[in-house]
């Protein structure tokens, strides 16, 4: 897993992987839609998703 799981999203792009699993990163944060929307931030800068 990445952010609260201790997993690096660049880090785990560069390895190729297919899914990030992230729910918890976003469900457990105090501002849910912050959470998801800096790890889309994160997604975008590591050329994941545009």
């Amino acid at each position: 897993g990445v952010g609260v799981q201790g997993g690096n999203i660049k880090q785990a792009a560069n390895s190729g992987t297919d899914y990030f699993i992230i729910g918890r990163s976003i469900i457990g944060s105090k501002d849910p839609l912050k959470a998801a929307k800096t790890l889309q931030h994160q997604l975008v800068r590591v050329n994941i998703t545009d």
